[in-house]
């Protein structure tokens, strides 16, 4: 991968491009079927953002529990203030799963704000959708400078 990229980055560049596609397609207006396309399309990235954000989190605790058991088993105590407690969520540590958990909820409000912009949707609702795309990339360290 070239210096400086990173797929976030690239994650948060494609949504803002398909963004403003659909800002600019709307604006020409769409066919029916164009619509409901688009309609399927922000549903099923709705969909997936919510469901990759909650099941990150569902792993983290899981494993958290698994690696308990592993200790258990071994005959080993689980005691706070043990240097095997930090050890608990070994490869699932929060540095590497928040940065999934917030691309995954960046995605879904992308999918909120395609809704918007292909129903029919208020102003304000519309704004508040944008807004949340705007708030959850800026929750990306790699897309900050995009924001």
């Amino acid at each position: 991968m070239p210096e400086g990229h990173s797929p976030l980055k690239s994650l948060a560049a494609t949504l803002g491009a398909g963004c403003l596609l659909i800002v600019s397609l709307v604006g020409c207006g769409l066919t029916a079927k164009q619509k409901l396309a688009l309609t399927s399309f922000s549903r099923s990235v709705v969909t997936l953002g919510e469901a990759t954000s909650a099941e990150m989190q569902v792993f983290r605790a899981d494993g958290i529990q698994a690696n308990v058991q592993v200790l258990l088993l071994r005959g080993e105590t689980v005691t706070p203030g043990l240097p095997k407690l930090a050890s608990l969520d070994r490869g699932y540590e929060l540095s590497r799963v928040q940065p999934v958990i917030r691309a995954a909820d960046a995605l879904a409000a992308y999918g909120k704000t395609l809704a918007a912009l292909t129903g029919n949707t208020q102003a304000d609702d519309l704004k508040k959708a944008g807004m949340d795309f705007v708030q959850s990339l800026s929750q990306l360290p790699e897309a900050k400078d995009l924001v």
